[in-house]
């Protein structure tokens, strides 16, 4: 169900074709909840729901990374600077993803 959802929520976000080069994916989950979250699961799951739109195929995946934020605590993000203030004020629960072509 949460593949699906994913994967309906895709191609209304993706500007371009899908890749079909080697790429490097990062996840980052903010959350406010005390649960814990395997983010191994998190990130199976929405690597293989982007299969074919953002990329040809979740094995050009050369770099994952996904970290779980707790937005009750500070938290730095590296990659580059994200404007997360308008989705964090909307939702207790977000989910980032960013996908370019490996360095």
């Amino acid at each position: 169900m949460y593949k699906a959802s994913v994967r309906g929520c895709l191609p209304s976000r993706l500007r371009q074709r899908p890749l079909r080069a080697e790429c490097e994916v990062r996840l980052d989950y903010f959350h406010s909840s005390v649960r814990r979250f395997d983010m191994d699961n998190v990130a199976k799951c929405v690597l293989d729901a982007m299969n074919g739109i953002a990329y040809t195929d979740d094995r050009l995946a050369r770099l994952q990374s996904a970290t779980a934020h707790d937005l009750r605590r500070r938290f730095t993000l590296s990659g580059g600077p994200v404007d997360l203030v308008k989705p964090l004020r909307r939702h207790l629960d977000y989910l980032l993803v960013r996908v370019r072509v490996a360095v």
